[in-house]
C-alpha cells in the first residue's frame, strides 16, 4: 500500500469514527413527551357488596368526578374522570400506568390518558403501559359488556411515575 493510499484510508477511518462518536454520544432530540411530568396518583373503583365507591388521590391537582351508567339503578359501568384544570403547573404524562383488577366474578378494567389500556372483561389481572401525555383527562373505568357489575370487585389505575 502506498503512503498516500494509507493516509487516505486513515482519514476515512477517522471520519467514520468521528461520525459514530457523534451518533452514540449526542442526546436524542427532545419532544413533547420528554417534558411531561408523571401524573403521580391513583384512582380506585370498588364494590364489596354495599354499592360502588370511587376514590382518587388527584384532589388539588385535577378536577375529578365519578359517574355510572346501567339499567334500573344497578351500574354496568363506573367511571372516574380527572380533568386538567387551569391550575396544572406543567404538562402531565402517564409513563407507567398500572391497571389492576381483583374480582371474585368478572369485571372489565380500562385506563386512559392520551392512549388507552384495556384489560377487557375477565377475572383478576394486571398490566402496565405508557399511556402518553394527559391531553384532556385521566380516566379509570370498571365495566361489563352485558348485564351489570357484580360485587365484589376492585379496579385500580395507578400512575407511580417514571418506569423502573
Amino acid at each position: 500500500m502506498t503512503e498516500s493510499r494509507r493516509r487516505h484510508v486513515l482519514r476515512l477511518l477517522a471520519g467514520v469514527l468521528a461520525l459514530l462518536a457523534v451518533m452514540v454520544v449526542a442526546p436524542p432530540a427532545a419532544d413533547a413527551t420528554d417534558t411531561a411530568v408523571p401524573a403521580y396518583g391513583s384512582i380506585t373503583i370498588s364494590d364489596l357488596g354495599t354499592g360502588p365507591r370511587a376514590t382518587w388521590t388527584y384532589d388539588g391537582v385535577l378536577d375529578c368526578v365519578s359517574s355510572w351508567t346501567g339499567p334500573t339503578g344497578v351500574p354496568q359501568s363506573v367511571k372516574v374522570e380527572c380533568f386538567l384544570g387551569q391550575t396544572v403547573p406543567a404538562a402531565l404524562g402517564c409513563p407507567e400506568m398500572i391497571l389492576m383488577r381483583a374480582t371474585a366474578t368478572v369485571v372489565g378494567a380500562r385506563a386512559t390518558c392520551s392512549r388507552t389500556l384495556d384489560l377487557g372483561v375477565g377475572t383478576t389481572a394486571a398490566a402496565s403501559a405508557d399511556l402518553g401525555d394527559v391531553d384532556y383527562e385521566i380516566a379509570c373505568e370498571a365495566y361489563v359488556d352485558f348485564g351489570v357489575l357484580v360485587p365484589p370487585y376492585t379496579v385500580t389505575c395507578d400512575e407511580p411515575g417514571l418506569p423502573r
